[in-house]
């Protein structure tokens, strides 16, 4: 009876688990959709200025108070922050249905940290984080399904299921560390 009542809470977990997979997969349905449709007179590029609010202490030289984006960088940092908001949503949902073994330090709400550190990054910089990696995983290369499958303990995960929700690492990610 007992074993009976594991195997349909592992089955209805599975559900649960492979329906945020549908609607993973349907956001960036609906984001390729959105993207591809014609946009309205909006601005090629913008200019903003930081006002001169901050004291610099043992710089030579102060940074630059004004950036310039331009469309197709503004479009790639949404896409990165929203990304990175759905797998984190998708992540929740796993661990709700205990399908997420141990810790998962979720990212929610801090999205535009490490995209806006990654956009300043140069391609030749390694990284190693703390705790809270996922969205860092996925900027430094990995891919969402390799993420979720590394946070289920499948063997389709980046470290083949071992690492668990810290331990990801990609060329040049060094991953995360429990130490805060």
């Amino acid at each position: 009876m007992l074993a009976a009542v594991a195997r349909a809470r592992v089955r209805q977990s599975f559900k649960n688990w492979s329906y945020d997979l549908r609607l993973f997969r349907w956001f960036y349905k609906e984001y390729e959709e959105q993207r591809e449709s014609p946009h309205h007179n909006y601005a090629s590029e913008a200019t903003i200025e930081i006002p001169d609010t901050f004291k610099c202490i043992r710089l030579e030289t102060f940074p630059s108070k004004t950036i310039t984006i331009n469309k197709e960088q503004a479009e790639r940092i949404y896409k990165q922050m929203a990304t990175i908001r759905r797998l984190e949503t998708v992540a929740n949902a796993m661990y709700k249905a205990k399908l997420v073994r141990g810790f998962c330090h979720l990212y929610s709400g801090q999205e535009a940290v490490c995209v806006g550190i990654h956009a300043a990054m140069r391609p030749t910089d390694h990284l190693i984080t703390a705790y809270r990696c996922h969205g860092w995983c996925y900027l430094m290369g990995l891919k969402p399904m390799e993420i979720l499958a590394e946070l289920a303990g499948r063997e389709a995960g980046c470290q083949r299921g071992k690492g668990g929700s810290m331990h990801m690492y990609n060329k040049r990610f060094y991953g995360g560390n429990g130490i805060v």
